[in-house]
């Protein structure tokens, strides 16, 4: 099932997500459809604040952009293949910023249609879920 994507203003966008406690089947078929319309919109990742929904939840699809580019990543110390790790559903992420060097890239937004810039980032991040 293919779920609307929020388009910038909506006020849903701009609300804290409210911490996920239990992974259920309810949430487990929300993530399953945005994984759905995250493909069908051609994204690499989707919150779920991006459908609708103010929780803790964001899907991540990276194997495409690695098609694309430079990615390098580590999981849990190691470096398997990525098709083992993606798609990956992250419950309650935190981003850390390691080191101090920032990379300049294009990116654009599912919920900002057809608007693409250049955007300073931290080269290094860890994230846990």
């Amino acid at each position: 099932m293919t779920l609307e994507v929020i388009q910038f203003g909506e006020p849903v966008l701009r609300k804290k997500g409210r911490k996920i406690s239990n992974f259920d089947a309810r949430l487990a078929s929300l993530a399953n459809a945005m994984l759905e319309s995250m493909q069908v919109y051609d994204g690499i990742g989707l919150a779920a604040h991006q459908v609708g929904k103010p929780i803790k939840l964001c899907l991540v699809d990276m194997r495409v952009a690695q098609r694309r580019e430079v990615f390098n990543y580590i999981y849990d110390g190691k470096k398997p293949p990525l098709e083992l790790l993606m798609p990956l559903a992250l419950i309650n992420p935190k981003i850390e910023f390691l080191g101090k060097k920032e990379t300049l890239r294009e990116e654009g937004c599912l919920s900002c249609s057809d608007i693409y810039g250049e955007i300073l980032r931290p080269e290094t991040i860890r994230v846990k879920f």
